[in-house]
């Protein structure tokens, strides 16, 4: 197999996997799964194209669209389900959600203060609610019996925030009252993220930890730019680029550790890696077995 469609697949003792289509890193794949599930993965070996997905033991995670912060998203969940996300390295764009015990939320558009937005709920469910670090911008939330919260900077909808925290503490947010500039967090009992900047799905973010901990992201409402993670109870990953399977990768981790890697929906990109018991390997470029490996 010559270096420019090579592929390399290294299960460490916390089943680490590092894939590459070519020899030269700007085509890497690296999946990581540490003890606590933390996925690394790189579309290429420039920092541009990184998607990195750590779920720590609380299920924090973390996602860049690319080396630069400017394009980074950080969603963190707290043993208290704090959720950090910012669009960018800078403070100017960022978002903090945290929910407390007593599902105390702080928001902040900028890292200044002056842009900052702090609810918390106290066990009696008051919500402390301020634009900017002054007072004379505050703001005042009612949750309903099902924890909704609806925030106006004015009577007008137009700058309208709107939160609702359902049941299994979803969280909807807008800036405005049309959802041009909406954000959505929900966070379902198996602690399912929706996030999108926008109201269109254009832009969109879908990130769904289920039980056994499936991701699903997406950079925008088509599959276009989709990524899917799946990890099974098994620890089986399924990743697209795209919703086509023509640019699907898929790696699938059985009890024994068997992996199973396509570039593509059809098998002529297969690639198929099983580890048994006794740790024998057993590869494919193709459907066929012209390229078995023991």
């Amino acid at each position: 197999m010559s270096v420019s469609v090579q592929i390399w697949v290294y299960i460490s003792p916390n089943l680490g996997l590092y894939l590459t289509k070519s020899g030269s890193i700007s085509h890497q794949i690296w999946v990581y799964i540490s003890p606590n599930l933390g996925l690394y993965l790189t579309k290429s070996g420039s920092i541009s194209y990184q998607i990195w997905v750590y779920i720590s033991p609380n299920l924090g995670l973390y996602l860049t669209k690319s080396g630069s912060i400017s394009h980074q998203i950080w969603v963190y969940i707290s043993p208290n389900l704090g959720l950090y996300l910012t669009k960018s390295g800078s403070i100017s764009h960022q978002i903090w959600v945290y929910i407390s015990p007593n599902l105390g939320l702080y928001l902040t558009k900028s890292g200044s203060i002056s842009h900052q937005i702090w609810v918390y709920i106290s066990p009696n469910l008051g919500l402390y609610l301020t634009k900017s670090g002054s007072i004379s911008h505050q703001i005042w939330v009612y949750i309903s019996p099902n924890l909704g919260l609806y925030l106006t900077k004015s009577g007008s909808i137009s700058h309208q925030i709107w939160v609702y925290i359902s049941p299994n503490l979803g969280l909807y947010l807008t800036k405005s009252g049309s959802i041009s500039h909406q954000i959505w967090v929900y966070i379902s009992p198996n602690l399912g993220l929706y996030l999108t900047k926008s109201g269109s799905i254009s832009h969109q973010i879908w990130v769904y930890i289920s039980p056994n901990l499936g991701l699903y992201l997406t950079k925008s409402g088509s599959i276009s730019h989709q990524i899917w993670v799946y990890i099974f109870p098994n620890l089986g990953l399924y990743l697209t680029k795209s919703g086509s399977i023509s640019h699907q990768i898929w790696v699938y981790i059985s009890p024994n550790l068997g992996l199973y890697l396509t570039k593509s929906g059809f098998i002529s990109f297969q690639i198929w890696v099983y580890i048994s018991p006794n740790l024998g390997l057993y590869l494919t470029k193709s459907g066929s077995i012209s390229h078995l490996i023991h």
